[in-house]
């Protein structure tokens, strides 16, 4: 039995690049009227209406991308590290699904070290047979390398700075070597890309002033 689906959206960047506009104007007219569970649908809008106005640091608002030194000026916790595990429940209102995603800490630059696990929360997972997705959310496999900006809401938890914005996939390819890239969900060409050494650079020069 196919799981219901419920698609919902976060505010997206006013103009991270032309392209964005394009491409989710697609998006939107092909999947924001597929809801398979009205009743589902309407509480998970209201839990992302509390999300959003409770964590506004969360949402990227920006008419361009942030830079590494915005986003190093905005996060609590900045890490480099693998992903060991991701998984989705729903809050304890049964209002909204997350999910969860812990890494482990090759490299910690700021609000944590190097060994150490930490846990940040998004919005949106599938628990049972129901999924909800939500655009602009960026996306992590067990397994995967990145570098992470993260910021910590009045609860603690921690979120991504910039919804897919602070997030980097470390991706090695030859001759280059390992690369930091930054892809808007569902957009294949990356929004940016720099090497690994040179994106420790600029968070580092950006602690430092």
């Amino acid at each position: 039995m196919p799981a219901n689906r419920i698609y919902y959206f976060l505010r997206l960047p006013v103009k991270a690049n032309i392209r964005i506009a394009t491409d989710y104007r697609g998006f939107f007219k092909r999947r924001f009227f597929a809801f398979k569970n009205r009743r589902w649908t309407f509480l998970l809008l209201v839990g992302l209406f509390l999300f959003s106005i409770g964590n506004s640091r969360a949402t990227a608002l920006d008419s361009k991308p942030l830079s590494i030194a915005e986003l190093t000026k905005r996060s609590d916790v900045i890490a480099l590290g693998k992903v060991i595990s991701t998984s989705s429940d729903w809050d304890s209102g049964k209002t909204a699904i997350y999910t969860k995603i812990v890494l482990q800490v090759e490299q910690g630059f700021k609000g944590t070290g190097a060994g150490k696990e930490i846990m940040l929360r998004q919005l949106g997972g599938q628990v049972g047979d129901i999924v909800s997705e939500v655009a602009g959310t960026a996306v992590f496999k067990t397994g995967e390398k990145v570098v992470v900006f993260l910021f910590r809401n009045k609860k603690q938890s921690l979120g991504l700075v910039g919804s897919f914005q602070g997030k980097f996939s470390i991706e090695k390819r030859s001759p280059e070597g390992e690369m930091a890239v930054r892809r808007v969900p569902e957009i294949a060409k990356p929004l940016d890309e720099m090497s690994l050494g040179r994106l420790k650079m600029l968070i580092q020069r950006a602690l430092a002033k």
